[in-house]
């Protein structure tokens, strides 16, 4: 059974939009826990300060996942590999580089006629996206091969490299944000008029009713960012009209700008996972966070 989480349309006073939006709730959450919160870099980077302790949040990702950790999510090979390694149901992926990277890590995937076998392969109907691309951004659906060379260009354009996949009769699409292991808020997305399931063209959020699928995609989560080392981040899941769930991407940045653009009254909830996420990242010493 289809469900909503049953509120009223949100009405341009209460979409919860825009940067400006997320960034009242980090100074109300600072303002109560008497941090000193200041705004750098056109209000992209936020600068936390309380006893001695610094702490950055830089857009939607936060000062608690490791470099390394952050890098491995943001870039979807990477991920596929890790999670393939660790044995955790995922998309596959194939790594592409530009046609004039001549580096030893490009050689045998940087031609046309590798993309075209790739396509072949999968019975003429892939995905090509930027590497390290977000929010659905330049992300190609190519069923005939007129389509390939076009799309590298906008890709290349973006990203110095690419991510290719099967495309996959997707049924639903499944968000679950995660902070140390637990899960915060988690929805399904129903596509309305493109063929990607972002918030950000129109999909919809939906309550996950099912606790026995729930349970499913939590514990594939949990195995997700486990392998990779995240703490907090969200993780997308796919289920295909095989009834598989699939590991899309993992978000090393917590983004709910669009969720709450629908749901407003969800606000409560998105502000304490924000909040526990700042009181975390205050959690440790100085001294220790340098060892």
């Amino acid at each position: 059974m289809i469900k909503s989480f049953s509120v009223p349309k949100p009405t341009p006073t209460s979409s919860g939009g825009g940067l400006s939006s997320y960034c009242i709730i980090l100074n109300d959450i600072c303002q109560e826990e008497n941090i000193n919160l200041t705004w750098l870099s056109n209000n992209w980077l936020a600068l936390l300060e309380r006893n001695g302790q610094q702490r950055f949040i830089m857009g939607y990702k936060f000062d608690l996942n490791s470099a390394i950790a952050a890098g491995i999510a943001d870039d979807k090979f990477a991920t596929f590999d890790v999670l393939s390694n660790a044995k955790i149901p995922v998309v596959r992926h194939a790594l592409l580089y530009e046609p004039g990277n001549n580096d030893v890590c490009a050689r045998g995937k940087n031609s046309l006629g590798y993309v075209q076998d790739f396509f072949i392969k999968h019975h003429e109907h892939i995905v090509i996206k930027p590497n390290n691309g977000t929010r659905g951004m330049n992300v190609h659906e190519i069923s005939q091969t007129a389509d390939i060379e076009p799309a590298l260009r906008e890709v290349f354009h973006q990203s110095y490299s690419a991510s290719m996949c099967p495309f996959y009769q997707i049924k639903r699409e499944y968000r679950l944000i995660m902070l140390d292991g637990e899960e915060k808020i988690s929805y399904y997305k129903e596509r309305c008029n493109d063929w990607r399931f972002n918030l950000g063209h129109g999909a919809i959020a939906y309550e996950i009713t099912n606790e026995a699928l729930h349970q499913k995609l939590l514990k594939i989560a949990q195995g997700a960012v486990r392998a990779i080392g995240l703490r907090f981040c969200s993780v997308d899941i796919i289920e295909t009209t095989n009834h598989e769930l699939l590991v899309l991407e993992v978000n090393s940045g917590v983004m709910t700008r669009k969720f709450l653009s629908q749901y407003p009254e969800r606000h409560p909830d998105v502000y304490k996972m924000y909040h526990e996420a700042v009181k975390k990242m205050f959690a440790e010493s100085p001294d220790s966070m340098l060892k």
